[in-house]
């Protein structure tokens, strides 16, 4: 989306709100003849959470273009909420629930060669059928705004501040994606292309975990490259965030501010706000496809997860002048999380298993795709020139306070096997790329003219990526038994039935009526987010003041205070019991956090609060400005045309 504004339109809210439920019960419990009943215990992030990355300049337009594409269209559902149900989600939830599986695990089994009566053959009958669906879901939300404001400015200098937030912003975004190594860089990847890089990336698992040795990670929490160890919770200030973001916009929905009560003729205040700009990107995908009691793959077994975080924020603020001023400082992390908490199965019931057992066997030739890619971008322009002189009476400018935020669930509860059976290999790649750019470049003149108190605020702005990713399944592989080849060669082979002795020395908790999937060739899980925010607020504001303004006249500006959050879960299913793997199981967990901060200060891995909260130059009314430490939109610009604040990003 994209506007232009004046004064008389103050404050823009975009929001965009996604959902994916799942499209069965949230709770299933089946039953088995004689009773008995199982159910799988999984930890879950709540589907009400905290709430593409840019390519090259010039690209931008583009991701825009294409409307959400969802394959196969069962058996999900696109809703859209609007923003009243936004307080119900800061949450960076622990909670816990049950989801049960279409199998049940009778406490006693029969003996071996009869049924639970003692008497005649046990008989476990199978069925087959061509089953097992392709997933690939290619979501993208954008927001995009130009809201470049004016009061009382000389053409000249408005676009000279344009001219000059175009540099610095191009800059800033090329720095953003330059943090990210080459053979990495998947921001806006498509499903197409997250295969390919798959594909790629497991060719040579030994080369590649080589390469990536550097960023490679245990499990644990992060924040700026630092493990957590004091028990703290790192997405706490996720929440607030969340919670100021909420505030906000539910604030903005009910309506424009009441106006001031009273004709103040024996004063002058005026205030000019030109920053508390907000864009916010917040996702939750859970994907239990691959959720299974047991797991076997002939191949071999390839995991990777991938956090990579990036911050560029440039903060100035610029004073000419004696009025007084207040800089808070500002948040700037990289917050990330990679848990494995495997779920468990829990027995209930003492029921006997009757006489006979049936299974379903559904079988795909070829590789099973799931492959889900949402991204997120928002973009704000938000440059201000504003000449404010003080008058009698109550003036309030509010050129920023502008609000883009995109909320996205995708939730796949089902767990539709208990066993999984893949002759190829099996590809799981969880991955969440984010990116912030901020610039928050502010020249404030205090001309001194005239009668008036005058003071500014800047800085407090926040800048966090907050990344999750649980991927919950048994890593501790086993090789197969004898009896476990046999039960999956008679299963690849469409057996009418299976030897009971051999199930329960194998597959002991699928002594049931199961449902079974056989992959003919190789499992792609792959689940992706990328987010990215871009703010662009440069501001020049000069204060004047009037000789006929009363005793005790006051101005002030408001800077600074820009809200730039990306939140992202990922929770990805796998097999509950140790799974049989006949090849080698590769493992990587990459991490990398950058933040880049000013001119030339990169930080990666360190606390960017060592660093000044803001670079702050302070000059009197009669000199001039230091321009070889402050650039400024004093020049003379190279081109007399006109020239948005993000020309070289849209063009």
């Amino acid at each position: 989306m994209a506007s232009s504004s004046v004064v008389s339109e103050l404050i823009w809210h975009f929001a965009g709100y996604l959902k994916l439920p799942p499209a069965d019960p949230f709770l299933v419990k089946v039953m088995l003849e004689g009773g008995g009943g199982q159910a799988v215990s999984v930890p879950y992030y709540e589907g009400q959470s905290h709430t593409p990355g840019l390519g090259d300049p010039g690209e931008l337009p583009a991701i825009n273009t294409p409307l959400p594409w969802l394959v196969p269209a069962e058996p999900y559902d696109w809703h859209l909420s609007p923003i009243h149900r936004f307080p119900l989600l800061p949450n960076h939830p622990d909670a816990q629930f049950s989801l049960a599986l279409p199998h049940a695990l009778p406490l006693q089994v029969p003996a071996v060669g009869s049924d639970a009566s003692g008497g005649g053959d046990f008989i476990i009958s199978v069925t087959y059928q061509s089953g097992a669906d392709q997933e690939l879901i290619d979501v993208r939300q954008v927001n995009l705004m130009i809201d470049n404001n004016q009061v009382n400015a000389p053409a000249d200098l408005v676009l000279m501040n344009n001219e000059h937030a175009d540099h610095l912003i191009s800059w800033m975004v090329h720095e953003a994606q330059d943090a990210v190594p080459s053979d990495l860089d998947l921001v806006a990847a498509n499903t197409s292309q997250l295969k390919a890089f798959v594909d790629d990336h497991d060719s040579h698992p030994l080369l590649t975990q080589g390469d990536e040795a550097p960023n490679a990670v245990q499990l644990g929490q992060y924040v700026n490259g630092v493990l957590v160890t004091d028990g703290s919770d790192p997405h706490q200030v996720t929440n607030d965030l969340f919670n100021t973001i909420v505030d906000a916009a539910n604030s903005a929905f009910a309506g424009p501010p009441e106006l001031v009560h009273g004709d103040h003729s024996d004063q002058s205040i005026d205030h000019v706000s030109v920053g508390s700009n907000i864009t916010a990107n917040d996702a939750v995908l859970v994907n239990n496809e691959g959720l299974s009691i047991s797991l076997a793959v002939l191949g071999n077994y390839y995991q990777t997860n991938a956090i990579i975080q990036t911050n560029v924020f440039k903060g100035i603020d610029h004073f000419t002048g004696d009025g007084s001023t207040s800089i808070d400082a500002n948040t700037i992390q990289n917050i990330a999380d990679f848990q494995n908490e495997g779920p468990t199965l829990v027995s209930g019931g003492s029921g006997v298993a009757v006489s006979g057992l049936s299974w379903t066997v559904d079988v795909l030739n070829g590789d099973l795709l799931q492959i889900h890619s949402l991204i997120q971008t928002n973009y704000l322009s938000n440059n201000n020139v504003i000449f404010q002189t003080s008058s009698t009476g109550e003036s309030d400018v509010i050129a920023g306070g502008n609000t883009l935020l995109n909320t996205a669930q995708f939730e796949n509860l089902t767990a539709n096997y208990d066993l999984i059976i893949v002759e190829g290999s099996y590809h799981q790649a969880n991955l969440i790329y984010q990116q912030n750019v901020l610039l928050d470049f502010n020249n404030i003149d205090f001309n001194g003219m005239g009668l008036a108190s005058q003071s500014a605020t800047g800085g407090g702005n926040s800048i966090v990526n907050d990344a999750t990713i649980n991927a919950t399944g048994n890593h501790d592989y086993q090789s197969f038994t004898d009896d476990a080849m046999s039960l999956i060669q008679a299963l690849q082979s469409e057996a009418g039935t299976v030897d009971p002795n051999t199930v329960l020395s194998a597959f002991p908790s699928l002594f049931g009526d199961i449902h079974i999937l056989i992959v003919k060739g190789d499992y792609y899980d792959i689940n992706y987010l990328s987010q990215t925010n871009v703010i662009s607020n440069s501001n020049a504001v000069q204060l004047s003041g009037s000789p006929t303004a009363p005793d005790g006249a006051t101005q002030s500006v408001s800077t600074g205070h820009n809200i730039t959050v990306n939140s992202a879960t990922i929770v990805d299913g796998g097999s509950i019991e140790s799974p049989y793997l006949q090849g080698n199981y590769y493992n990587d967990m990459i991490l990398i956090q950058t933040n880049i901060i000013g001119g030339n200060e990169k930080i990666a891995g360190q606390d960017p609060g060592v660093l000044a909260p803001e670079l702050v130059a302070f000059t009197s009314a009669l000199d001039s400005p230091d321009q070889s430490h402050q650039p400024t939109p004093v020049v003379t610009p190279s081109d007399p045309q006109h020239h948005d604040g993000v020309a070289t990003i849209l063009h």
